[in-house]
């Protein structure tokens, strides 16, 4: 059974995702609430393909360390604090047509928040805003254990 302090860490993310906005474009920005996980540490790694390819191992709180490869080098993976992010979009549609706590669709958010799922890379500007970053394929990234995704924290953040 979880403890008090995870039954309000849980209600108060599922409250935070229900009454999330609708992502928005204005002008060339794009608002997007989202499950934000700075990055804490970044390892480069060997390129296995002949291609120019830079391959990394990334850390960000709540996930486990895992590998992407991109097409153009990290800048300031050596710098503190990083100035990158994972995240998960989110949209209140997929919470379906329940926007209260019930023990149905408790356990489907639960569920849904505990795969792996496909993230954004995400590089900080100096006006907090963020400019995505390509990959060469899918980034896929999944949490550490139970207690990330229960103390998970929705943002909505701006991409340019």
């Amino acid at each position: 059974m979880p403890d008090l302090e995870s039954c309000e860490a849980w209600i108060k993310l599922f409250g935070s995702l229900s009454k999330s906005d609708p992502p928005q474009f204005f002008g060339r920005r794009l608002r997007l609430p989202c499950i934000m996980h700075q990055v804490t540490a970044v390892h480069p790694q060997v390129a296995g393909s002949p291609a120019p390819t830079f391959v990394y191992e990334i850390h960000a709180d709540g996930l486990a360390p895992f590998k992407i490869e991109l097409p153009h080098e990290l800048k300031d993976i050596y710098s503190t604090p990083f100035p990158y992010a994972l995240i998960r979009p989110w949209h209140s549609k997929l919470l379906g047509s329940s926007t209260d706590v019930d023990s149905k669709a408790d356990e489907q958010l639960f569920m849904m928040l505990s795969q792996p799922f496909s993230a954004l890379l995400l590089a900080e500007t100096d006006r907090k805003e963020y400019k995505r970053i390509a990959s060469s394929s899918a980034i896929v990234a999944r949490p550490a254990n139970v207690t990330s995704v229960i103390h998970s924290k929705v943002q909505v953040v701006t991409i340019v």
